[in-house]
């Protein structure tokens, strides 16, 4: 899956390359414990790779979380951004 780019400063969300099962677009973001939040990634940029994982996270009914448990990146999505796709087009600013 080509990176998901998260900000207009080059981050960017990626799958590592070990894991067993293919992932795309189409694949749900990790749901844990009655509620959104785990492991969605790892965090990247072009000037200097974090490398840290990103994870997601239940704040509201409304909104969820994505955050780099490194550098503290924070961005705040709708609940209804389910997918790797749907967050792809939410951030569809960064990724034409």
């Amino acid at each position: 899956m080509e990176p998901i780019k998260l900000t207009e400063y080059g981050d960017v969300l990626t799958v590592d390359p070990y894991v067993v099962v293919a992932i795309d677009d189409n694949t749900e973001l990790h749901e844990f414990k009655g509620g959104w939040q785990g492991r969605i990634g790892k965090h990247g940029h072009g000037w200097n790779d974090c490398t840290r994982e990103i994870e997601i996270k239940k704040i509201t009914e409304l909104y969820n979380v994505i955050f780099c448990k490194g550098c503290f990146l924070r961005i705040v999505i709708p609940s209804t951004v389910k997918t790797y796709g749907d967050l792809r087009s939410f951030l569809k600013k960064f990724n034409p």
